[in-house]
């Protein structure tokens, strides 16, 4: 099993993730390009190596190209990402890490999530940080994603809104419930991103998980910090034992049986479930009492969510009560390689066992898109997707295994 350990030895922010992940050896490309997906040309990015308190590690600064289009409400950026032909993985991570920082900034605030405003450039750094993060991660494979208690920092910190207490207001709502702790240098050692980041991936805050270390990489914050390297440290590694136990209880399927909701109430809901950071979400046809027929919704979250998953079934479906179970869930590691067709460049996602090959599924987004644009049926884009990836395995002879006969299956 592959784990993630985040280790905030100086807190955490947005552009220190993604800076650890491409000194972890995430390819810049696979940052840059998703984010294009979401905001394409508008977004610049500088990534150099540099030295923290006598640490290297690489630095990301992010610009705009010129003048934008606002893109300032928590909205607004919703619609980006979800109209961004992103993997799915990628596009849920990225709408529950927003979804968090909206709920924070909205509970400050006194606003509902969906009026929350973004300053506007701090909303286009967040967009380019929680977008590449998850595509970075993504990029990974990872089974398992854990943390260190995170240090807040503490004094106070300059924002838009006049001088506020660090840590934040927002940072301290989305860090409710997580182990924590105070300073130890003045300022701002961890952004709401940052924070937001960590509730919505890790499964678990603690010491490091039991595992065979592969490699670290290293990512800089932009100030230095008095006697200690400001980065954020990303240990990859591959664990068995407690660490596989912790993961298997990590997760939950919530579930309530339906028999008076409307379909169009049950399409809503199902949408906003997923919005809000479930790992997976569904109906299913059954029969309940007096012959009514009806539906099983079910959902699949982490621990962490699994209060407000809870709440939202509540109050948005006629259920009045829930049965949650907690499951173990194996997931084959996966990794993305692209490949060429007359059309243009298909992702492929490749999930392995023991190494070995055992699925290869094109993204249907990218067919979609060469579709579209070349007017040729998607089952032959996805088709020569294929085909494409089984002639490179075969010239590359590194991968056993056979992809599927089926794109998707």
């Amino acid at each position: 099993m592959k784990i993630l350990y985040f280790d905030c030895v100086s807190g955490i922010s947005g552009d220190m993730t993604l800076s650890a992940l491409i000194d972890l050896g995430v390819p810049q490309e696979v940052i840059v390009e998703a984010v294009e997906r979401v905001v394409p040309g508008e977004v610049t990015f500088r990534f150099e190596s540099v030295r923290s308190g006598g640490v290297r590690a690489i630095r990301t600064s992010v610009g705009l190209s010129g003048r934008v289009p606002p893109l300032r409400h928590y909205t607004d950026i919703v619609a980006a990402i979800e109209a961004g032909p992103l993997a799915d993985g990628v596009r849920d991570r990225a709408l529950a890490v927003f979804r968090l920082l909206a709920e924070a900034e909205g509970k400050v605030h006194g606003v509902p999530p969906e009026r929350v405003h973004f300053h506007e450039v701090g909303a286009w750094d967040s967009i380019a940080d929680v977008v590449g993060v998850s595509a970075g991660i993504e990029a990974l494979g990872v089974d398992l994603l854990a943390a260190s208690p995170v240090p807040l920092g503490r004094g106070t910190v300059r924002t838009e809104h006049g001088i506020l207490p660090v840590p934040a207001p927002a940072t301290l709502e989305l860090v409710a419930g997580m182990p924590v702790v105070a300073g130890p240098v003045d300022g701002e050692l961890t952004t709401p991103t940052g924070a937001a980041l960590l509730r919505a991936l890790v499964s678990q805050v603690g010491d490091m998980p039991t595992m065979l270390v592969r490699k670290a990489g290293y990512g800089a914050g932009h100030r230095e910090l008095p006697g200690r390297p400001n980065v954020l440290r990303l240990v990859l590694g591959e664990g068995s034992g407690e660490a596989v136990r912790a993961f298997d209880s990590s997760e939950w399927l919530v579930s309530t049986n339906l028999d008076d909701c409307s379909p169009q109430v049950a399409a809503h809901v199902l949408g906003r479930l997923l919005q809000a950071g479930a790992l997976d979400a569904w109906f299913t046809p059954i029969q309940m009492k007096k012959n009514r027929p009806g539906v099983e919704l079910s959902v699949l979250c982490a621990e962490e969510l699994r209060t407000r998953i809870a709440e939202m079934i509540f109050k948005e479906t006629t259920a009045i009560g829930l049965r949650e179970v907690p499951l173990l869930r194996k997931r084959l590691p996966r990794e993305w390689v692209e490949v060429e067709t007359r059309w243009g460049a298909v992702r492929v996602k490749l999930c392995r066992l023991d190494g070995d090959v055992v699925n290869a599924a094109p993204e249907f987004e990218d067919a979609r898109r060469l579709s579209e644009e070349h007017g040729v049926p998607v089952r032959e884009v996805l088709a020569e997707a294929v085909a494409a990836w089984r002639v490179r395995r075969s010239l590359e002879g590194k991968d056993g295994g056979a992809p599927p006969d089926k794109p998707g299956a």
